[in-house]
C-alpha cells in the first residue's frame, strides 16, 4: 500500500513538470505551516505539520526556486500520504508566478543559462540544515521549552548539528551509554522526565546547575533507521503533556522523511 489518499489525482499533478523548493515554509490561510517539497504549473507538494484533509480548500503563501518573492495562490489539497506529505492542486495561480514557472519549464528552456537553480534543487536535496532550523522553530512554537537540540546520526552515536538555549552544544556527542540521550538511542523510543529533582536517571545536581527540570527526547526514523533525535528541556517541571507529545512525535516523523528523501537524493546524483 502506498499510503496515498487519492491515488488518481498523484497521478494527474505527472503530467506537469516539476520543481524542487529550496527548504523553506509553506503557510497556509488558517495559519498552519508545511515544509515545500516541489512546484509546477499545475500545484504543490509540502510536508504539512498538520493533518490535511483531500478536497479542502485554502491559500498557500510560497517562493518559487532560485527567489526570494513569495506568492499568494488558492489551492485545493488533491492528495495526502504519509509522513505529512500532501499535493495541492492550483485553483488561482498569480499571473507573474505562472509565467515564471512556464518559463522554466518550455522546450527551449537553457539549463547553462539557469545553473543556479539546478544548483539549488540539487543542494536541497542534500543540504538538511535549512530543515533542522524550521523543526526546531516548529518544535519551540508547540512547547514553551527553554532548550532545544537536533541531532543526526544512528544508533551507535549522534552528533549535535543544532542547539538553541539550555541543549547540548552543537558537535557535541551523543552516545549509547551515557544519560537520557543514550537511552534514546538504545531503545529507539520517546524518553521523557517529568522532573529531573525526582528521576534517578538523572544527575539532579548537574541538572539543577543547568536550570532543567523537564527533559523529552523524541527519536527520529528515516525509514526504518534511527537517524536523529530532537531533545527539548525546559526549567518547569511537567513542562510537556501527552498532547504536546503526539504533536512532537508527528513533527520527529515529518523530519525523518526529509532526512529520507536527502538521502536518497544523495544516493542518486
Amino acid at each position: 500500500m502506498s499510503g496515498i489518499t487519492n491515488p488518481a489525482a498523484l497521478d494527474k499533478r505527472r503530467a506537469f513538470p516539476r520543481f524542487t523548493i529550496p527548504p523553506d515554509l509553506v503557510t497556509m490561510g488558517s495559519g498552519e505551516r508545511g515544509i515545500g517539497l516541489n512546484i509546477s504549473e499545475g500545484g504543490l507538494a509540502i510536508r504539512s505539520f498538520v493533518p490535511l484533509t483531500p478536497g479542502t480548500t485554502r491559500t498557500f503563501q510560497f517562493k518559487l526556486p532560485g527567489t526570494s518573492r513569495s506568492f499568494v495562490a488558492l489551492g485545493s489539497v488533491a492528495w495526502v500520504g504519509a509522513g505529512g506529505r500532501a499535493g495541492v492542486r492550483f485553483l488561482d495561480l498569480p499571473a507573474q508566478a505562472r509565467v515564471e514557472l512556464h518559463d522554466r519549464f518550455r522546450p527551449e528552456f537553457n539549463p547553462q543559462k539557469h545553473a543556479g537553480s539546478l544548483v539549488s534543487r540539487t543542494t536541497s536535496l542534500i543540504d538538511i540544515h535549512a530543515t533542522l532550523e524550521l523543526i526546531a522553530d516548529r518544535a519551540q512554537s508547540i512547547v514553551a521549552a527553554d532548550g532545544v537540540a537536533v541531532a543526526l546520526g544512528d544508533g551507535s552515536s549522534m552528533v549535535c548539528h543544532l542547539s538553541r538555549g539550555t541543549a547540548p552544544d552543537a558537535g557535541v556527542c551523543l552516545l549509547p551509554d551515557a544519560g537520557l540521550s543514550g537511552e534514546c538511542l538504545r531503545t529507539g523510543d520517546v524518553v521523557h522526565c517529568a522532573d529531573t529533582q525526582s528521576d534517578a536517571r538523572v544527575n539532579a545536581e548537574a541538572a539543577a546547575a543547568l536550570d532543567v527540570r523537564a527533559i523529552l527526547i523524541l527519536p527520529v526514523y528515516a525509514g526504518y533507521d534511527l537517524a536523529g533525535v530532537i531533545e527539548l528541556l525546559s526549567a518547569k517541571p511537567n513542562a510537556f503533556d501527552a498532547r504536546q507529545v503526539t504533536r512532537l512525535e508527528r513533527l520527529a516523523e515529518l523530519m525523518g522523511a526529509a532526512l529520507a528523501e536527502a538521502r536518497q537524493g544523495a544516493e542518486q546524483r
